[in-house]
């Protein structure tokens, strides 16, 4: 099942280019913002993380949104996620599916060691071989890297932090900021 959220129907790019041009001065003016909190959205029913949703970083300023759509379209809103619960409830899926329920937390250990830490840079991942495809973005901050990828296959989405199984072969980085 694919992750769904009442209001947020991100655009989704397809290549480094794309992204910049349509959020590039956005992403500039993040750099030196402090994360406050990074929140995954938890699969209620299944009790588990939610593979293909966003991970929203809290800002003191803005709010980052990064996720993805498919295998090879990247999605990158700001203030776009309404993080309140209520709102979301009895929210549908696509036809015939059962109805989704997640809520949003902060306490997955993987993005723990971010909270209070400082964007100084972002890089995206761009896949050139044998398509052009965003994979994920690193977030360089001063406590170290973040990286957010997806690590689905052809046609899943998997949102993984700095993933050790995570190759870059026929992939470039694109300085963001």
């Amino acid at each position: 099942m694919t992750f769904v959220w009442p209001g947020f129907e991100p655009e989704g790019y397809s290549s480094s280019a794309s992204l910049l041009a349509a959020v590039g001065t956005e992403l500039e003016a993040l750099r030196g913002a402090r994360i406050c909190n990074a929140y995954t959205a938890w699969d209620i029913d299944a009790e588990q993380w939610c593979p293909s949703a966003p991970v929203v970083l809290e800002l003191e300023q803005a709010q980052l949104e990064v996720g993805f759509k498919k295998s090879s379209f990247m999605t990158l809103t700001i203030n776009a996620v309404n993080l309140n619960r209520s709102e979301a409830e009895g929210v549908r899926g696509l036809e015939n599916e059962p109805e989704l329920r997640y809520e949003w937390r902060t306490d997955r250990k993987e993005l723990a060691a971010y909270d209070g830490a400082f964007i100084v840079g972002i890089d995206l991942i761009e896949q050139v071989v044998p398509n052009v495809a965003l994979r994920g973005m690193s977030i360089h901050t001063d406590r170290g890297k973040l990286a957010v990828v997806n690590t689905g296959a052809e046609s899943d989405i998997a949102v993984a932090f700095n993933p050790r199984n995570f190759s870059d072969d026929g992939c470039r980085r694109i300085i963001a900021i």
